[in-house]
């Protein structure tokens, strides 16, 4: 199932990106009007397949990466909170009982 997942926003991804491909499409067009060579045509056409795939794998590496920082129990720490403030509230929770 996740290849037929990938492989279905891999479909999207080239759709959502379809203007990338109007290079390539110029070069097609320019070697039946001008006779470009058909090599200029591949080049744009692979440039644009890497560019979605490029896209696809930097997103699933994003998509994996925590955007929370955790100590080194695993707990989750708020941003800007520090181990000098956690002592601080571990001490004043101690006073008050």
């Amino acid at each position: 199932m996740a290849n037929n997942s990938f492989l279905l926003g891999v479909l999207l991804m080239m759709v959502l990106r379809i203007r990338w491909l109007l290079p390539a499409a110029v070069l097609l067009a320019l070697h039946f009007i001008v006779g470009l060579p058909m090599v200029f045509f591949w080049a744009a056409l692979g440039a644009w397949i890497l560019y979605v795939l490029f896209s696809i794998i930097l997103g699933i590496i994003a998509g994996n990466c925590n955007s929370i920082p955790r100590n080194q129990k695993g707990l989750e720490l708020h941003p800007g909170r520090t181990a000098h403030f956690d002592e601080m509230y571990k001490r004043r929770e101690k006073q008050e009982s």
